[in-house]
């Protein structure tokens, strides 16, 4: 360790044997020989002038460990070019030589030798036996593809250094250094896959009934609440145009499937349906500027975007939206997030149910010591010439995050209340009328993840009760799918 202060007596010339040696090999020539590396170097305590000044160099010869540890002080104290020759006689010694090989990725990085040190970390990784060796291995190469703009590739290697970690402060400093890597990657990519039995994929009625005008209607099978499983992927990816110091540009890429495979019960239900029928896609394609305030305490986001969506295998919708999101801080607890928002989308599969969609939604959140709370407010109005669409609805919402897991995991929950007015009668006298509860929690069971990768569990139930039977419906999910844990 270097010392901002030097003691206050005179340097004595006299030196122990080993601070001999690393003074001395500050401008060693390093050969190798059969008993180990030899280092040539003269006495520093010869005065200048002095007989010995036209004496050859001595000679040491260093035992492989010593020479070790002599790299690594040399690393220590900053003498890079020294470390690095030495660690390079070691290496062509023996090139299974861990310690060696960390040294020399080590002294290139910062001697700018990217090259160099990226693959004397990947040397030291294919070698390590430990942990703490793959773990140092691990941070070497990603520092070195960093620098040389391979940022991908450098998120990997933090992961494999995450993984690798020999104890919690190790990992949450790979974890750390790998935000901050792809912060600075202007493409990321974010996947997604669930399975999720389901006991209403086609969000049909719990009645097998309908009554319009006093008279009881039959509903089909299909028209009816059907059980399966719902097989979900998607991907999410960001690509960064543009970047200042308080702005950022970006274009968006965003597809979700689903696809649905029905239970034996629903067969039999309905015997003409398939899990193809309700198979969705949605593609939506985004232009949007991030602001940075200039105190660092708020964000504002305008995006635009433009989607096609399928169902059944057929054209269901084109949109088109706009949203603006605010963030501010208040204070060192209190987060605030206001979200405007406009969409139309074209019906292809009847033109009368094409929509206007305005929304408002206003969401507080407040930092306890027992874990997050949050509570939520959204408004929204859809006009549309269908009676069966437009409508105006109000949604209040709460959701905890406790600050310690739960048996491991990383828990969220959360409830929704949602009401729904429609403008105009459908198949009654009067205006149909929808109340709906949703309660639900994520459970992220980061203690076993695997490369930041962690299995994630939803539960979600859902219930409405419609003035219209038809519309009454309830739905328990239960999700399994893999989540990055950072």
């Amino acid at each position: 360790m270097r010392h901002a202060m030097r003691p206050a007596h005179p340097r004595r010339t006299t030196r122990t044997p080993m601070r001999r040696v690393l003074t001395a090999l500050l401008a060693a020539a390093v050969l190798l020989t059969p008993g180990g590396p030899r280092v040539a170097w003269a006495d520093p305590g010869t005065q200048s002038g002095s007989a010995s000044d036209s004496a050859p160099a001595r000679a040491i010869r260093l035992e492989p460990r010593a020479a070790r540890d002599v790299a690594a002080a040399l690393l220590s104290e900053g003498s890079f070019e020294a470390a690095q020759k030495l660690a390079q006689t070691l290496v062509r010694r023996d090139p299974g030589d861990v310690v060696a090989q960390l040294v020399l990725a080590q002294s290139s990085l910062q001697l700018g030798q990217i090259d160099r040190a990226r693959e004397a970390g990947q040397n030291a990784w294919r070698a390590a036996s430990t942990d703490e060796e793959r773990y140092l291995a691990a941070n070497a190469t990603a520092a070195a593809l960093a620098l040389g703009g391979q940022r991908w590739r450098s998120q990997f290697w933090l992961r494999r250094a995450a993984q690798t970690a020999p104890d919690e402060a190790a990992r949450g400093r790979a974890i750390r250094q790998f935000r901050a890597v792809r912060e600075r990657t202007p493409v990321s990519v974010r996947l997604r896959f669930g399975v999720q039995p389901s006991s209403n994929i086609n969000n049909g009625a719990t009645s097998d009934r309908l009554i319009i005008g006093g008279l009881p209607f039959e509903l089909s099978g299909d028209a009816q609440a059907l059980s399966g499983v719902e097989t979900r992927a998607g991907a999410d990816i960001d690509w960064r145009i543009a970047r200042s110091a308080r702005a950022d540009l970006t274009l968006s890429l965003d597809i979700d499937t689903r696809s649905y495979t029905l239970s034996e019960e629903a067969k039999d239900q309905a015997p003409d349906a398939s899990g193809a029928d309700y198979a969705y896609r949605s593609v939506r394609l985004g232009f949007g500027r991030l602001a940075r305030d200039a105190d660092g305490r708020g964000l504002t986001e305008a995006k635009v975007t433009l989607g096609a969506d399928w169902y059944g295998g057929d054209p269901l919708a084109h949109s088109a939206g706009v949203q603006l999101v605010r963030l501010t801080a208040l204070g060192e607890r209190d987060r605030l997030r206001l979200e405007l928002a406009g969409e139309r989308r074209w019906r292809q599969d009847n033109d009368l149910r094409s929509a206007s969609t305005f929304s408002a939604g206003l969401s507080w959140t407040r930092r306890l010591a027992p874990g997050q709370l949050r509570f939520e407010l959204g408004v929204a109005d859809t006009a549309s010439a269908s009676s069966a669409v437009a409508h105006e609805s109000l949604t209040l919402g709460v959701g905890f995050s406790p600050s310690e897991p739960i048996f491991g995991a990383e828990v969220d929950l959360w409830a929704r209340a949602q009401q729904r007015w429609y403008d105009a009668p459908f198949l009654t006298p009067d205006p149909r009328h929808d109340d709906r509860i949703s309660l639900g929690t994520t459970m992220l069971l980061a203690g076993v993840d695997y490369y930041g990768f962690a299995p994630a569990i939803d539960i979600t139930y859902d219930r409405t009760w419609s003035s219209l039977a038809l519309y009454d419906t309830e739905s328990l999910a239960v999700s399994l799918g893999i989540r990055s844990s950072f």
